[in-house]
């Protein structure tokens, strides 16, 4: 008996040190492959031998993970202390969204936190009320332990992505010692209080994995309302020719459907659209009427993109590197290099940004006739959600300057980096995307914004929210149709 306990000894301890090697030699994995990849390595501010220091603590912390789950955390946390960049970072569903949850949804409104949603029917009451505390953890210090664990360019980020996947989290509140039980209590400012124990729910009750259609429309008399909600579809299994293709096809249709219907205001909504392929934003603006000589002679911008020729760019964007190449001859590995689509297309008459969606060979082609199709009034809604691609299109229509845009800020900086490569880490799996480019977007004295403002700004209330009423819409309809 005593042979079998020291074999089993043995036996967990290997388990032990096999997990411990594992999740050290993915951590080391990520910060080679940031070190050689990402392009804020090649900035003047970035520090170096702190970088060194936060790998050596996270080393000694990730020696203490007994868990997946608990890995995840610590290499999150290491990369919010390293950059502000919220397209930077790892996916690991069970860490960050597991099954068994705090029964609640809620959302942050003009800088108070409500509860929006419930699981169980005997909770309904604590439902719209705002949140101030949890367990003994004040609400707005819960928002700062948040921010060290999530790769962010603004607190408005952190409050419209995965807040919510932390606040509802048992294993990160038990981590980070919120609860040293099952048991979360939530105080409210109306002085009540309710205690709540963890439940598991399916994904599909959950706003984070709602299936939304990502394009959509309502034509109510000459106004068309067209819900863009996402610029990709997750049907074309990440295939970005065939998505290319159906969006496409849609666009040609759907302008073919307005037109006929006499349309004279487009309200284009990107208030839910967290980004995608910025080509398929560039699919519609090509739709529209716009002036690409009043573009790209805006004084007030001067848009760039800044690129990092490195061994995981070579091998994922291997036409756009040809394409760079024609500009930058006799390129250096793993330096970063500045150009601009201004620049790109400078050999043509015509400068256009709309290069891939005017190539018949381009799985992006539109037909001629649709380039400008549309000639109405064309209004743009932007929020707290419109990010990545979603949020470029926003500052092309600013830049462009022919759109009126309303609503409220993005959750994204105008300078920020993006356009991600996905790889795996190599003992434990885990998804990992790390930023390729830095896009320098903003407007002249708009540099340092933590966030991109609309032309108009339109707030909704809690009270907007609970009635069902869309502010913008209301405005829309009172300023146009008058």
């Amino acid at each position: 008996m005593k042979r079998i306990t020291l074999m089993s000894s043995f036996f967990l301890f290997g388990l032990v040190f096999s997990q411990e090697q594992s999740f050290v030699l993915d951590f080391e994995s990520f910060c080679q492959t940031f070190i050689e990849t990402h392009p804020v390595v090649c900035s003047e501010g970035f520090d170096i031998s702190n970088f060194e220091k936060l790998r050596l603590k996270s080393i000694e912390n990730i020696k203490k993970c007994y868990s997946k789950n608990e890995f995840v955390f610590e290499i999150s946390r290491f990369t919010a202390s390293i950059i502000n960049d919220s397209h930077t970072g790892f996916f690991q569903e069970e860490a960050f969204y597991p099954q068994t949850i705090y029964p609640f949804s809620c959302r942050w409104i003009q800088n108070k936190l409500y509860i929006t949603k419930v699981y169980n029917n005997t909770e309904e009451d604590i439902l719209w009320k705002e949140i101030v505390k949890i367990n003994d953890s004040n609400i707005n210090d819960f928002l700062d332990l948040c921010l060290k664990y999530i790769p962010s360019e603004s607190i408005l980020q952190v409050k419209n992505q995965r807040f919510n996947s932390f606040i509802t989290n048992p294993d990160f509140l038990k981590l980070e010692k919120i609860t040293d039980s099952d048991t979360l209590t939530i105080f409210f400012s109306d002085n009540s209080y309710c205690s709540i124990f963890p439940k598991r729910i399916n994904y599909h009750e959950r706003p984070e994995f709602e299936k939304k259609v990502p394009v959509d429309y309502q034509i109510e008399n000459t106004t068309c309302f067209f819900y863009f909600r996402k610029m990709w579809d997750e049907s074309c299994n990440n295939d970005l020719e065939e998505m290319g293709r159906k969006f496409g096809s849609f666009y040609e249709l759907f302008f073919d459907s307005i037109i006929n219907a006499n349309v004279n205001l487009l309200v284009v909504d990107l208030r839910e659209n967290d980004g995608g392929f910025s080509l398929i934003g560039g699919q519609l603006l090509y739709c529209l009427k716009h002036d690409n000589h009043n573009n790209n002679n805006n004084k007030d911008f001067n848009p760039s993109v800044i690129f990092r020729n490195s061994c995981l760019f070579r091998e994922n964007r291997e036409e756009e590197l040809e394409l760079y190449a024609k500009l930058i001859p006799n390129m250096e590995d793993g330096k970063c290099y500045e150009t601009s689509d201004f620049q790109i297309n400078n050999n043509k008459e015509e400068e256009t940004s709309f290069f891939d969606i005017e190539n018949p060979n381009s799985p992006f082609f539109i037909k001629p006739k649709y380039k400008n199709i549309f000639k109405g009034n064309v209004i743009f809604l932007m929020g707290n959600k419109t990010y990545s691609s979603a949020a470029d299109l926003i500052l092309e229509l600013k830049r462009n300057k022919q759109f009126t845009i309303i609503g409220e800020e993005s959750c994204q900086k105008p300078n920020c980096f993006g356009d991600i490569i996905g790889y795996k880490l190599p003992s434990t799996s885990i998804q990992c995307n790390i930023s390729c480019k830095k896009f320098n977007l903003a407007e002249k004295g708009h540099e340092n914004d933590d966030v991109i403002y609309p032309n108009i700004i339109v707030r909704e209330t809690i009270e907007d929210i609970r009635a069902e009423r869309d502010v913008c819409k209301e405005w829309i309809l009172n300023h146009y149709n008058k």
